[in-house]
C-alpha cells in the first residue's frame, strides 16, 4: 500500500495535505466545518478532515519520504531521488526478518519486486500523486506549493504466539 500526504505551503491562505495508501492519498484546509485534504486510493480521490500528522499517525508502519512541489506544484522536486529513497526503505524492512513490518516468506519476492524497485513504484506513486493533486486542486485551490509525504506499506506476517 502507498500513502501520499501533500501540504499546500502558501502560509497566508490554505494548509492542504494529501495522502496515498496503496494508493491512496489526503488533502488538508483545515476547518471544522470543511475538509482540507485529500485521500486517494488507487486513482480514487476524497476529501479529508485529517491533518497529514493525524493521518500518518494512523496507518501502518512502512517506508516514507517528503518531498515538495515547484513550478507551481506542477513538478515534485528531486522526485527520483525520492522514490530511489522510498523504494530502498521498503526494501530494508522488507528483508529485515526481525522488522515489525517483516512480510510472511512466501510474499517477499513479489513485494520485493513491486515496492523495492523504484522502476516499478514509481508508476503507482506518479497516478496517485497526480489524482491527488488534480482533486486538491478542484476541491481546495490550485494557490502554492505543496508538501508531499508519500508512505508505502505492505501485510506483515502475523505475530507468533
Amino acid at each position: 500500500r502507498i500513502f501520499l500526504c501533500m501540504h499546500n505551503h502558501n502560509r497566508a491562505t490554505c494548509r492542504a495535505s494529501f495522502f496515498l495508501n496503496a494508493m491512496r492519498a489526503s488533502v488538508p484546509m483545515a476547518t471544522a466545518a470543511r475538509p482540507g485534504y485529500v485521500v486517494c486510493n488507487d486513482g480514487i480521490a476524497t476529501l479529508s478532515t485529517l491533518s497529514s500528522k493525524e493521518w500518518l499517525l494512523q496507518m501502518p508502519n512502512g517506508a516514507y519520504t517528503t518531498a515538495r512541489t515547484c513550478a507551481g506544484a506542477r513538478r515534485l522536486f528531486e522526485w527520483v531521488t525520492h522514490v530511489e529513497r522510498t523504494a530502498s526503505s521498503a526494501t530494508s524492512m522488507l528483508t529485515d526478518p526481525s522488522s515489525p513490518v517483516a512480510p510472511i516468506p512466501a510474499a517477499l519476492p513479489s513485494l520485493l519486486a513491486g515496492l523495492g524497485s523504484a522502476e516499478r513504484l514509481r508508476p503507482r506513486l506518479d497516478a496517485t500523486v497526480s489524482a491527488a493533486v488534480r482533486e486538491f486542486h478542484a476541491s481546495i485551490g490550485a494557490e502554492g506549493e505543496l508538501k508531499v509525504t508519500v508512505l508505502v506499506h505492505w501485510m506483515a506476517a502475523p505475530a507468533c504466539a
